[in-house]
């Protein structure tokens, strides 16, 4: 199976997930939970991610198909290192989320009323809330990014390794 075809299926299962998650209250979920939204901005990172993924495996299966001379391979295989970048990013933001996160939760109870534990709870809830919706989706953005990206990173390796095929000699 080739690299572009593992990509488009590894796509279609991500948009079926996506639509499957606001169906079922997902997306609010966390657009309700993480007040930062700094999840929403790892799935921009993500989308953009994918997409730039997806454009540089068509283009190297492209030029695997079409091009029959061994001379060398586009800049596909310089900008690969883009995939791995993004998904680091990814999985940093998430990391910055949740720091960001326990720090509310320290400053909530910094402020602590005895006489008002309500209020407590909401500030601690809030905190909690964008440390673990940050750190969830900056994890899953980083294996869906990783998976693209090896998955680019091995084509490009067993195309190199590969020996080039000899012509017969016309006699």
């Amino acid at each position: 199976m080739g690299a572009f075809v593992k990509w488009w299926i590894l796509f279609i299962l991500m948009v079926c997930a996506a639509i499957i998650t606001y169906n079922l209250g997902g997306f609010h979920l966390v657009w309700e939970g993480d007040i930062t939204k700094i999840s929403f901005v790892v799935l921009v990172f993500l989308t953009v991610g994918t997409i730039r993924l997806g454009y540089l495996t068509y283009r190297f299966t492209y030029f695997q198909e079409t091009v029959k001379d061994r001379r060398g391979i586009p800049p596909i295989n310089i900008k690969k290192e883009e995939g791995w970048f993004t998904s680091s990013i990814c999985s940093r933001i998430g990391l910055l989320g949740t720091i960001l996160g326990f720090t509310m939760v320290i400053a909530s109870l910094a402020n602590f009323n005895p006489d008002q534990p309500e209020v407590a709870i909401r500030a601690l809830s809030s905190g909690l809330g964008v440390a673990l919706y940050t750190t969830l989706v900056g994890q899953l953005a980083n294996i869906l990014l990783s998976i693209q990206s090896f998955n680019l990173t091995q084509a490009i390796q067993l195309y190199l390794e590969q020996k080039p095929s000899k012509k017969a000699s016309p006699k």
